[in-house]
């Protein structure tokens, strides 16, 4: 008897030490954001928006609150499109746009010379268009797609597709993608 009832109190315990974690993780995840994240009032910031991904792009779009990872990026990389880590892939980098959200998730290290796997998500409604616009000017067309995604596990709003881009050279990248009704860049430096 003494037996079950140690077994009952140390379940109780645990069940209280995992919660109690738990609340904790949630309440660090919120408080890691801090107030230099969020973007000043009048600037360019994306408009967060869920919906499922199609091969023939929808624009029913629910809206969902979500915090900027970092200052958007800027003309001549002033600074580059802000960096940070995925759950499912390489990194993830949040686009600049005043009506839309554009996110790229990348699945090799930005180089130059060789083909760079992306996906690419963004709001709106109609195909996507990418082109590389250089720091010399010089344009680049995708090596293939941008080619619609049926399903993902990337969690972000709008649309998704894939699309590569091999850079020519080293310097800063305006990444350039447009929809029927919105647009947006990502600001990119490619390492020599």
């Amino acid at each position: 008897m003494a037996r079950e009832q140690n077994w009952g109190l140390l379940l109780v315990s645990i069940k209280m030490v995992v919660a109690a974690l738990l609340v904790a993780l949630l309440v660090s995840g919120c408080a890691s954001r801090s107030s230099s994240q969020a973007h000043a009032p009048g600037s360019l910031t994306t408009t967060p928006r869920l919906t499922s991904a199609s091969a023939t792009p929808s624009s029913a779009e629910t809206p969902s609150p979500t915090m900027p990872i970092g200052p958007l990026g800027a003309t001549g990389c002033m600074p580059p499109s802000p960096i940070q880590p995925a759950v499912v892939a390489g990194p993830e980098i949040e686009g600049t746009s005043a009506n839309a959200s554009l996110w790229v998730l990348l699945f090799q290290p930005l180089t130059t010379g060789q083909d760079i796997k992306m996906a690419w998500r963004m709001t709106g409604s109609g195909s996507l268009h990418l082109v590389a616009i250089g720091s010399q000017g010089q344009q680049v067309r995708p090596d293939w797609g941008p080619e619609a995604h049926l399903s993902s596990n990337w969690n972000r709003p709008g649309d998704e597709w894939g699309a590569g881009f091999t850079f020519s050279v080293a310097g800063c990248w305006d990444m350039h993608a447009t929809r029927d009704d919105t647009s947006g860049d990502v600001w990119l430096e490619i390492p020599g």
